[in-house]
C-alpha cells in the first residue's frame, strides 16, 4: 500500500489576493524606510521587509509571485474581534472577501470606524507552527472562519453565533445543575462507610506487559496463587460460621417449645394456687379456735343441744 501525504490546495484567487496585499505592504514598508534601506559606503546590500514571514530579505531575492507563494493564505482584519460567550476572539479567514464582508458588518454597527479594511496576510502553516511551539495562551483567542462556500454547506453564516456553544441562559442553567450534582455526590461520599482499599496484586500478564523480568512474572504467579488460597480459606471459614449459627438456632427451638407449653394456660395455674391457699387459710383458722375442720358440724350440733 503506497502512502501519501495529504496537502491542502489553496484557491488561486485567494493566493492572488494574498500576493497583492503582501506586495502593497512591502512597497509601503520600503517607502517608509527608504533612507535606512539604501546602500551604505561599506557596500551593505539593500534590505526589504517581508510581512509574510516577519523578516528582511535582500533586494536580489526572487520577487514574490503566485507561482512561488508557499502555503495556504490566511486573512485577518486588524481591529476586528468576535464576541462569543463573553470572550473576545480573533477571527482568521480563508477568504479575503469574507474578511472584508465581516469588516463591513462591523462598520455598519459602528459608523466611527473607517470603511477601508486594513488586512494582514499570513500562511496557515506558519500559524499552526507558531501555535505548536508556543508555551503561552496568546493563541487561545484565535478562531478560524471557514470559507463562504463551506459555510453554505454547513448552513451557517458569519459570525457563527450558534456554533461556539449554547445560549448564555441555558449555559448558566447547565452550570447550576452540574454544581448541584457535584454537591450531591460529595454528600453521598461522606455518608458512605469508608472501607480500607483492597490490595492490588498485578497479574503475571500485567507484569509481562509492563516489561517485567521472568523472576517478576514468576513471583506474580506465586503471589496470586497464595492470594487465591487465602480467599478460599476465608470463604470456608465464613461458611462454617454460617452453619454453626444455623445449628444453634435449630437447637433453641425445642427449648422454646417447652417454655411455651409450661406457660400455655396461666389462668388454670393461678386458680389452682388460689384454691390451695384458701384451704390452708381455713385450716389455720379452725386450728386457732381449737376445733379441727372435720369436727366443725359436730361442735355446732352439740352447742345447739346444750341450749335446748
Amino acid at each position: 500500500m503506497n502512502s501519501f501525504a495529504f496537502q491542502f490546495r489553496p484557491s488561486l484567487k485567494q493566493v492572488e489576493s494574498a500576493v497583492a496585499i503582501i506586495k502593497a505592504q512591502i512597497q509601503a514598508e520600503e517607502a517608509s524606510l527608504a533612507e535606512e534601506s539604501q546602500t551604505t559606503e561599506n557596500g551593505v546590500k539593500k534590505q526589504r521587509y517581508c510581512p509574510l514571514h516577519g523578516c528582511h530579505h535582500e533586494e536580489e531575492d526572487e520577487e514574490l509571485t503566485v507561482e512561488n507563494f508557499n502555503g495556504i493564505p490566511i486573512f485577518q482584519a486588524k481591529g476586528l474581534t468576535l464576541l462569543q460567550n463573553g470572550r473576545q476572539l480573533v477571527p482568521l479567514f480563508f477568504s479575503k472577501d469574507d474578511c472584508e464582508k465581516a469588516w463591513n458588518q462591523l462598520v455598519e454597527s459602528d459608523s466611527s470606524l473607517p470603511k477601508d479594511c486594513d488586512l494582514d496576510v499570513g500562511t496557515l502553516e506558519d500559524i499552526l507552527q507558531r501555535i505548536a511551539q508556543s508555551t503561552s495562551l496568546e493563541f487561545e483567542s484565535i478562531i478560524f472562519v471557514a470559507p463562504k462556500e463551506s459555510l453554505k454547506v454547513i448552513g451557517k453564516e458569519y459570525p457563527l453565533d450558534e456554533i461556539h456553544g449554547i445560549p448564555r441562559e441555558q449555559q448558566q442553567e447547565l452550570l447550576k445543575q452540574q454544581r448541584m450534582e457535584r454537591r450531591l455526590l460529595k454528600k453521598q461520599l461522606k455518608e458512605r462507610p469508608i472501607h480500607p482499599p483492597a490490595v492490588h496484586f498485578p497479574t503475571a500478564r500485567e507484569v509481562a506487559a509492563a516489561g517485567g523480568s521472568p523472576e517478576a512474572v514468576r513471583e506474580a504467579i506465586l503471589r496470586n496463587i497464595e492470594r487465591k488460597r487465602l480467599l478460599d480459606l476465608l470463604r470456608s471459614f465464613q461458611t462454617l460460621q454460617t452453619s454453626s449459627k444455623e445449628d444453634k438456632q435449630s437447637s433453641d427451638i425445642p427449648h422454646r417449645q417447652n417454655l411455651s407449653e409450661t406457660n400455655e394456660d396461666p389462668t388454670t395455674l393461678q386458680s389452682s394456687t388460689t384454691v390451695s391457699l384458701r384451704e390452708r387459710a381455713r385450716a389455720g383458722k379452725w386450728k386457732r379456735r381449737g376445733v379441727a375442720p372435720e369436727h366443725k358440724h359436730n361442735a355446732t350440733s352439740n352447742k345447739e343441744v346444750a341450749v335446748q
